[in-house]
């Protein structure tokens, strides 16, 4: 197996499609240009998610005026979040949104509004630990924030937290964003950066087990149910379906230096790939959420992480697929989970040399 350092990021589609996703990139994304005083704080879809990506839009093409822009988006979220006295810590809606994006931004400290996203931990199940909302998200901010001692201790606390949450009955979903493989990755990304708490190691080994026992394969391989008691197919999406899933369990591979799990996650989304359009039910959708774009990060990641040419052959494919299923993906709003800040992203991420840090939020890598 190839594998590449973490900081040597290298385009995974090049030729033609490369250039029709940086066109689409440079329409999308406009010029430069003022930014409202105060907007909806968020990640998910409002400020927070906007200077995102425009500071990943500097880091492309520096010097443009994209950095000014990132911290004005950032500076009108905060002015939305102090405005509508803002009390919840999640990731994606509430303060932990802004304290992500001025981390990505290299703010050593977190700005007033943010910073109170970030204190405390919540033992308790369901939303409260999950990625989008809840406790797995607080962590995920504080990952990025190791280094300081307060951050870390906290996220120690959190992290034993989860470690207790590797049971049966405590997950009603087996997905990255709601589900039992939020904290798989987050507890494996924790892992494999040394910050480590007693049981951590048996809990990832536990979590990738009650994974494997809800896998519910058809004819193309593995695969997930919405819920671990639910006989709907999920979508093939980053959120809440076998992509999402095989992502966590390949960190949790790599983390434990475990093979077994590696080639489960690869075979977990080369059977997404597979899959009919009709079967994976993510193609109608542009975004990282529920859509292509969420599905080609992923393998974006797996071809970076592998090597395998079968991954860049993959995200070729699905970079081609995005610019001629929608063309106007604007259309979705301009957030990050839905609409063109996140098809920004994903374009991005396949075709420069830009490293996709960004997607620390989806805990991809």
């Amino acid at each position: 197996m190839v594998r590449t350092g973490p900081d040597a990021w290298t385009p995974v589609v090049s030729g033609p499609i490369a250039v029709a996703a940086l066109e689409r990139v440079a329409l999308l994304a406009g010029r430069p240009r003022a930014t409202p005083r105060r907007v909806r704080h968020d990640l998910g879809g409002g400020g927070a998610g906007l200077a995102v990506v425009c500071r990943q839009l500097h880091r492309w093409r520096p010097g443009q005026g994209w950095h000014a822009m990132a911290e004005s988006w950032l500076a009108a979220a905060e002015a939305g979040a102090d405005r509508s006295r803002v009390g919840a810590r999640g990731l994606f809606g509430g303060l932990g949104g802004p304290l992500f994006a001025a981390w990505l931004l290299g703010h050593e400290r977190p700005t007033a509004a943010a910073a109170a996203g970030r204190s405390g931990v919540d033992p308790r199940g369901g939303r409260e630990l999950d990625l989008i909302s809840g406790l797995t998200g607080t962590c995920t901010n504080l990952l990025g924030r190791a280094a300081e001692p307060a951050a870390e201790a906290e996220l120690r606390a959190g992290l034993a937290v989860l470690c207790r949450s590797a049971e049966p009955g405590v997950w009603a979903a087996p997905g990255l964003a709601h589900g039992m493989a939020g904290p798989l990755a987050l507890l494996s990304l924790a892992y494999a950066a040394d910050v480590r708490v007693g049981g951590q190691r048996a809990a990832i080994e536990r979590m990738v087990g009650l994974l494997g026992a809800h896998r519910q394969d058809d004819a193309w391989g593995p695969d997930w149910r919405a819920g671990t008691a639910d006989a709907r197919p999920a979508h093939g999406s980053w959120c809440a379906g076998a992509p999402g899933i095989a992502r966590a369990l390949w960190l949790a591979g790599d983390a434990l230096e475990d093979d077994a799990t590696r080639a489960l996650a690869v075979d977990a989304l080369a059977a997404v790939l597979a899959r009919p359009a009709r079967r994976r039910l993510v193609d109608r959708a542009p975004g990282l959420c529920h859509g292509l774009a969420g599905l080609l990060q992923i393998t974006v990641r797996f071809a970076h992480d592998t090597g395998d040419p079968m991954w860049h052959a993959a995200a070729a494919g699905l970079t081609e697929e995005l610019l001629v299923r929608h063309p106007t993906p604007a259309d979705a709003g301009p957030g990050l989970l839905e609409g063109a800040a996140g098809v920004i992203l994903a374009l991005l991420a396949a075709t420069t040399a830009t490293s996709p840090d960004w997607d620390r939020a989806l805990l991809l890598g």
